[in-house]
């Protein structure tokens, strides 16, 4: 018989394990994308999906932690850095938006259109505060960090198609099983 020390700590190894696998298939998913802004920002191959799955599971507090961690890896791997505040709001607060996916429970659009804005809006705090000397003459900020950061929506729109996809082949029931 295992001891209750090892029977009650399967389930948060399992989870640990279940993030290191979404984290290392997002990274690799990141990796295999096409940048199409000039200072960072493109379309990756659904990275976003196995960050929103484990979210979806394992709840916001927890999708968060391993969305801050995403885009700590991306920090530390491909940065894209002018300020120490910027780096903060472009990578680990961005992807820490992640963890919304799971607030609206047992409503996996909602919470990804969520997920989405939430990190669309972490990228144009950024864009307005630290990126203004990017703008074009006679172009406001604001007008340029939003249409720059426009990017976010195709990316995660890929990301949707993935889940739809996986979920058509796997019963949402089993993808998304009831939070611990």
């Amino acid at each position: 018989m295992p001891s209750p020390e090892l029977a009650s700590s399967s389930p948060a190894t399992a989870r640990i394990a279940e993030a290191g696998m979404a984290l290392a298939l997002a990274f690799v998913l990141k990796v295999a994308s096409v940048r199409i802004m000039p200072a960072g920002g493109g379309v990756s191959l659904a990275a976003l999906a196995p960050l929103w799955l484990f979210a979806m599971r394992h709840g916001a507090w927890r999708g968060a932690g391993l969305g801050a961690s995403f885009g700590a890896l991306q920090l530390m791997l491909r940065p894209e850095v002018v300020h120490w505040a910027q780096a903060l709001l472009d990578y680990p607060v961005a992807f820490a938006s992640v963890g919304a996916a799971a607030l609206p429970w047992g409503q996996p659009v909602a919470g990804c259109v969520l997920a989405t804005l939430a990190r669309y809006g972490a990228h144009v705090a950024s864009g307005v505060v630290f990126w203004s000397s990017a703008a074009p003459a006679g172009v406001p900020v604001l007008q340029y960090a939003l249409a720059y950061n426009l990017y976010v929506f195709p990316d995660a729109l890929v990301a949707a198609l993935a889940l739809g996809a996986i979920s058509r082949r796997i019963p949402a029931a089993r993808l998304v099983a009831k939070r611990p």
